[in-house]
């Protein structure tokens, strides 16, 4: 059986270049011969042989499509020795094709249920008619295609999609692509378009044809921008759009930066539920077009790796993040003010695909997540992305970027600064102070402020307590007409609170109604007041701590919104001034900070210039020759202590400190009183001033 399978016999595998996929079985049955995991098993082995020898170098492809070899980059081969050596020890691996050592540029047009229809975008780009772009064609084995280029002459494409429409992906340097002629054991398999050009003749002829220029422009254009209609019609209202996407894409990264940061502190017992939860929240991004999979994917991966989850079974996070951001995918974020940046609170969210029993070190949880990345959809395994670097010496002829100030170097502006004090203090009128300055441009703290709307949302004060203080703010106020007030006492006014069975943090209505309120006023301030009415996790946990900053700053960053967040101190905080309460991560997570004794401090004040440090009143304390003889002989005459010495001698010596004392005494050796027994010798012996004291 196995010489038929080695000689070519009924067995040979179907010519990976033919789109007919039954032909080969109108002659036999392979069941009659061998087990069909050994017969894909060896098609795919002779493919990379085909392929080696044809001089494109391969690497053995797990059935998920990821690399069986480590550093594939630099081991994939195509010497055939080294490709019978790989499938001898994995027998069922797909073959994949090395994109940067073959020189080619690959379209990916991925075609999954419930997901953008990559074939129907590109037909929306190129025309119909594939066929005419003289490209060789692979058709997946999940329905999609891959139009195969040469790379272009000078820069050379990487795995970045740039302006490409959802669905299309590009495969290039650094990247791989799963070779025709592959099968799964399910009988999936990839096959060439024979109304196409071959291949391997293509690729030794040097056939190749060019990237499509229409395809160029949007690789290489910024990312974030609409694709092109049907037709070339230009979008709709696209230039008003594209500002927003932009907005959109740093949200996206700067909120993939908090998330992994907090996934990187998480304990052990939590780490897998809040994976799934941020993949969930990431792939909302991805779909909308705002970040790239292969950006999430990495950091998240990296998180994990610091956590100690990735250390554990890599198969799991992979599976994890594939779960969630299939998930999210679903459910895109449109960027308009009906939609929010959260899944709804208490949906059935994707999160519950891992139930609480899925703890870091139970047995069956990597099993499990492999069972839900297989119920997911499959997409092709994205290489690792290339790191964006700026050389230093290139800032020297950008304008130095200026730091915005709500409050002149008290209050950024477009973040999260937290503003502590006891109850009844005053930080809430304070607040509303701020809020009223910033509405009329009036000042505050003797600082005057740029005019612009507020929010004031206050869980403690009703509408008339309000109304009460801002009469005494300002006596006009019809002047107010940019200060919205948001009156929740006695309300539920909890903006982020855990879920269960998760037990994550997570946006409440209220928090995604807020932000259709910012996006709607597009606010220079919002007040919130306090974290105690609006918080509903545990402040001493760090990471519900961190998970609710984020929000706040996901809010800032998106908007252009500076928050100031009201908190009362713990009773350390209210022993050492500084405000404190909880974790430390509400002070480590906000950009400043506020209390009581800082502002105190700034109403004395009437410069934001840093104050010099040591005495206000500059002196000098180097004594003259007179004086240290003074000193010398006061000494050895009455041999008082260091203190003593200094509080009688400070009356004739008004410049002398404790310092300059002590360095004249060690200059002239008698920093050390001598034993008891010797004192008196020392005080009349006119030889001892010359002899060192005894220690």
């Amino acid at each position: 059986m196995n010489d038929q399978l080695s000689t070519g016999g009924g067995l040979a595998p179907p010519n990976p270049h033919n789109r007919d996929r039954v032909t080969h079985r109108l002659f036999f049955d392979p069941l009659d011969y061998l087990p069909s995991e050994e017969l894909y098993a060896e098609w795919n082995r002779q493919a990379a042989l085909g392929y080696a020898e044809a001089g494109i170098a391969v690497l053995p492809l797990t059935p998920k499509k990821t690399p069986r070899i480590g550093d594939w980059p630099n081991k994939s081969s195509a010497s055939p020795d080294q490709v019978v050596a790989w499938w001898k020890q994995s027998p069922g691996s797909l073959v994949g094709i090395d994109c940067r050592k073959a020189n080619i540029v690959v379209i990916d047009c991925d075609c999954h249920p419930g997901q953008p229809d990559g074939v129907d975008a590109l037909r929306r780009i190129v025309g119909r008619d594939f066929i005419s772009l003289g490209a060789p064609i692979i058709e997946t084995g999940g329905g999609g295609m891959h139009l195969i280029f040469a790379q272009p002459p000078g820069t050379r494409l990487t795995n970045k999609r740039g302006r490409l429409p959802q669905g299309i992906d590009v495969r290039a340097d650094g990247g791989y692509i799963v070779a025709a002629g592959s099968y799964r054991n399910d009988g999936s398999n990839w096959c060439h378009d024979p109304d196409t050009p071959d291949l391997i003749a293509a690729i030794a002829g040097r056939s190749l044809p060019q990237v499509p220029e229409v395809l160029l422009e949007l690789i290489r254009g910024p990312f974030g921008q609409h694709e092109p209609f049907a037709g070339g019609e230009k979008n709709p209202g696209e230039g008003s759009v594209r500002t927003a996407e932009h907005r959109h894409h740093n949200t996206a990264q700067s909120e993939l930066r908090a998330e992994s940061e907090a996934l990187a502190d998480t304990p052990e017992g939590g780490r897998n539920n809040r994976l799934n939860a941020i993949s969930f929240r990431m792939g909302r991004f991805i779909a909308a077009g705002y970040i790239t999979r292969e950006e999430v994917e990495a950091q998240l991966m990296a998180a994990c790796q610091k956590n100690g989850l990735a250390r554990e079974s890599v198969t799991a996070v992979r599976a994890t993040m594939k779960s969630g951001i299939h998930a999210g995918c679903q459910k895109p974020f449109q960027g308009h003010a009906q939609d929010t940046m959260w899944p709804p609170f208490g949906a059935d969210d994707h999160a519950n695909t891992f139930s609480d029993s899925d703890a870091d070190g139970d047995p069956g949880h990597a099993a499990r997540n492999a069972g839900a990345y297989r119920r997911g959809q499959a997409h092709e395994a994205r290489s690792a992305p290339e790191i964006e670097t700026v050389v230093a010496s290139s800032l020297a002829d950008k304008l130095l970027p200026k730091q915005e100030w709500l409050v002149e170097n008290l209050i950024p502006a477009g973040n999260v600064t937290l503003l502590s004090g006891d109850g009844g203090a005053g930080k809430s009128l304070l607040a509303l102070q701020l809020a009223a300055a910033v509405a009329t441009g009036g000042s505050w703290l003797g600082f005057t402020l740029k005019a612009g709307s507020a929010l004031f949302l206050s869980a403690e004060d009703e509408i008339d307590e309000l109304h009460r203080r801002l009469v005494h703010i300002e006596p006009k106020l019809n002047r107010l007409s940019e200060l919205v007030l948001i009156p929740l006492a006695g309300k539920d006014a909890v903006l982020a609170a855990p879920q269960l069975p998760s037990k994550l943090v997570q946006p409440t209505p209220l928090l995604q109604a807020l932000e259709r309120l910012v996006a709607h006023h597009s606010p220079a301030l919002l007040i919130l007041d306090t974290s105690a009415d609006l918080f509903a996790g545990n402040e001493n946990a760090r990471v519900e701590v961190r998970t609710f900053i984020s929000m706040l700053r996901a809010l800032c960053l998106t908007y252009r919104v500076t928050i100031v967040l009201l908190s009362h101190p713990s009773q350390s905080g209210l022993a050492s001034g500084d405000g404190s309460s909880g974790s430390t991560s509400w002070n480590n997570s906000v950009r400043s900070r506020l209390n009581p004794k800082t502002v105190a401090k700034w109403r004395s004040r009437s410069s934001t210039a840093d104050l010099p440090n040591g005495p206000k009143v500059p002196r000098s304390t180097t004594l003259s020759v007179g004086e240290e003889a003074v000193v010398v002989a006061f000494r050895r005459h009455t041999l008082l202590p260091l203190d003593d010495c200094l509080y009688a001698l400070q009356a004739s010596i008004p410049h002398l400190t404790r310092s300059s004392l002590h360095r004249c005494l060690q200059r002239h050796g008698i920093s050390r009183l001598p034993a008891a027994g010797c004192r008196l010798s020392m005080a009349t012996s006119p030889c001892a001033r010359s002899s060192s004291p005894t220690p």
